[in-house]
Order: C-alpha cells, then structure tokens, then sequence
C-alpha cells in the first residue's frame, strides 16, 4: 500500500536525482567547452599571426567558408596542356594532397571535379572570361545548398609566359579549394592570392605552394571548421581579435 508519505518520500527522491542530473549535464557542458577552448588555443599556436590573418581574410566570401567535404577530388585536362603544363599541375595537386587535412586528388579522364582549360586563342579565352578578359585566369564553380563545391573549372589564358601560367594556376587553384578572397593586408611574405607573388614569383618555391596558401589550406580543411564556420567563428578559435 502506497501512502501520502511515501509517495511524498518518492518525488522528492526523484526530483532531487533530477536536480543532480542536470546540475551534471551542466557540468559537463562546461567541461566540454573549456575542453574545446583547450584544444583551440593549441591549434592556434601551431601558425603564426600572418598566417592566421590571411586565413580569415581569404578563407570567407559574405562571412562564409566554401570548402569541399570529399575525401578525393578528381581533377582532369579538359584541353591541351604543354607537357611541361601537365606535369606541373600533377606535381601541385601532388603536394596539395600531401598536406594535413587536404582532400586526396586524383587524376580522372575528361572532367573532374576540377577541370583545367587553356584555350586555344586569346579571343577564345575572353570570350569565355567576359568581364574577366584582363585577367591572367579565371575560375567558374558551382556550389551546393551548404556552400559546398559541386564542380569548378579553371581557365588559363594562352599567350603568357610559362611561369606566369604556373602562378595562374596556383593563384586559381586557391579560389578552387575555398581561399576564394584576395587578402586586404599587404604581407610582405608571398602568397599565391597576394600581389607580390602574382606579380614577381619566386620560382625556387614551385610547384610547392607559398606558406601563407599552404597554411591557410591547413587550417580552413581542419576539422574544426566544418561546424563552426563563419569568420567571426574562426577568428575566436585562432584567438584573433
């Protein structure tokens, strides 16, 4: 038989663990927050404070990050390349999936998800290029409903030398992989999205990528980014202000 004391006895038992649950829950919610604030700080020291700035000052088109979320990106030849050309774009995306985080990138036949094209004639090119005819190169990508890549194509104009259409290349290929913004600061290090470089290459360097690309690559391909990824998020987990 159930009396008003027990029953009485019972829901204070019960609320009291109640209380005790969610006073743990709340425990470890802070925890885990003061855990990922831990984990943070040392990511953050790993890059310099260049490096992290020109990560959120490329890395975020509208105050958002486009990256691609597949293991392996294909890549193809959609036109002809010098062998020179081929070779130098097999020798980039080589080093590009040997970073930490990057995606693996796979040589396909006729289209990728990447395509590379060199048009034939200048004429061609800016017909393709429109409002982009002065330009060296240009890419065209189509994302998905989460602002993800579903395809690009990058263009390289003809008529130019040949490691200006390997600074072409790597300068797209940054847009391609989600450093789609040219950085506000003048860093006085090169960066394939920087002036300086796309200006007055250092050769020595290629086909690897400038630090500052490689870096920013590191850090916007981290798996810290795919939940919290807007700039303002980025800049509190790189500790910038």
């Amino acid at each position: 038989m159930v009396t008003k004391r027990n029953q009485f006895h019972f829901i204070y038992i019960f609320n009291s663990y109640k209380k005790l649950g969610i006073l743990i829950c709340l425990f470890l919610f802070l925890h885990s927050c003061k855990s990922d604030r831990q984990l943070d700080k040392k990511f953050a020291i790993k890059f310099t404070k260049n490096q992290k700035l020109y990560f959120v000052e490329t890395a975020y088109d509208k105050g958002v990050n486009h990256k691609w979320v597949k293991g392996n990106i294909t890549y193809a030849l959609g036109s002809k390349f010098e062998p020179s050309e081929q070779d130098f774009i097999k020798k980039t995306m080589d080093y590009i999936s040997s970073l930490k985080n990057l995606p693996q990138m796979r040589l396909t036949e006729g289209h990728g998800d990447i395509t590379f094209y060199k048009p034939t004639t200048t004429v061609a090119f800016n017909n393709l290029a429109k409002d982009a005819y002065l330009w060296r190169g240009f890419t065209r990508s189509e994302y998905n409903l989460d602002n993800t890549p579903k395809k690009s194509d990058i263009f390289i104009k003809t008529d130019q030398t040949n490691l200006n259409i390997e600074i072409t290349i790597q300068h797209e290929l940054m847009h391609t992989l989600g450093l789609l913004c040219h950085p506000n600061t003048k860093f006085l290090e090169s960066s394939a999205l920087g002036r300086r470089f796309f200006n007055s290459s250092d050769p020595k360097i290629l086909p690897n990528l400038p630090e500052l690309d490689s870096k920013a690559l590191i850090i916007l391909y981290d798996k810290r980014f795919l939940s919290r990824s807007t700039q303002t998020e980025a800049k509190e987990i790189l500790g910038l202000k």
